[in-house]
């Protein structure tokens, strides 16, 4: 087993800044927290897109996800979105199914170390 010293490389076994695993999981790694996913490179913006759109389901509901600016604001703002909530809500998650599709998810195998597609 890999023993994790608090850095995503080591658990993940690769140097992260090639950018070659954009979300990588690794189950049964040796932590206090048991299987350990590291996000880096270009899935960072995926998962904040993925954040967005539970925080735009929320709104929709009568909830808020930020004390801040809200999830509509953003995402009007930051992808040059138009409409209501519903129609952005429908716009921001085409927007997001595409960005799905680029992704690279990846399973390690802390014992063996091979990496296959999720």
């Amino acid at each position: 087993m890999i023993d994790y010293n608090g850095s995503c490389e080591a658990v993940i076994g690769t140097d992260l800044n090639n950018g070659d695993h954009m979300i990588e999981h690794t189950k049964g790694a040796k932590t206090q927290l048991g299987d350990v996913t590291c996000i880096t490179g270009k899935g960072i913006d995926f998962f904040r897109m993925a954040t967005i759109s539970m925080g735009l389901r929320s709104e929709a509901r009568g909830m808020r996800l930020t004390r801040g600016v809200s999830c509509y604001a953003l995402a009007k703002r930051e992808y040059g979105l138009k409409g209501n909530l519903a129609s952005v809500t429908a716009q921001f998650n085409a927007l997001l199914e595409q960005a799905k599709q680029q992704q690279q998810h990846v399973m390690r195998d802390p014992q063996t170390g091979e990496v296959t597609p999720l």
